[in-house]
């Protein structure tokens, strides 16, 4: 599975498809990115986005992917990508992500 198809499930999950989402807790666009993944984005790819810039879909999947190769490198797994994109970093480790990841897997199904 390509990563782009699992990023389209993804946003289907996050936001329905809304790049103009803001989540209940600061998180913005359709892939409901939080300012902590942001200022990883910045410090890693020396770039100087915003939290507003994600709600451009091209610069939220470009941030996305840029947050998941650094913390799971090119060759992660769905599942692996999906449950840091959760929780964190260390998210693939968390019992508390599997239940986001059965989501990415059932609306990978569809």
């Amino acid at each position: 599975m390509s990563l782009s198809a699992l990023l389209a499930a993804m946003i289907a999950v996050e936001s329905g498809g809304d790049d103009t989402a803001l989540g209940n807790h600061g998180e913005h666009g359709a892939l409901q990115i939080t300012a902590a993944v942001v200022s990883d984005c910045n410090r890693i790819a020396n770039t100087r986005f915003t939290l507003a810039d994600a709600h451009r879909r091209d610069v939220a999947i470009w941030m996305a992917t840029t947050y998941l190769h650094h913390y799971a490198g090119p060759n992660a797994t769905p599942e692996q990508y999906a449950r840091i994109w959760n929780g964190g970093p260390g998210g693939f480790r968390k019992k508390a992500t599997m239940r986001y990841w059965l989501k990415i897997k059932r609306k990978l199904a569809e």
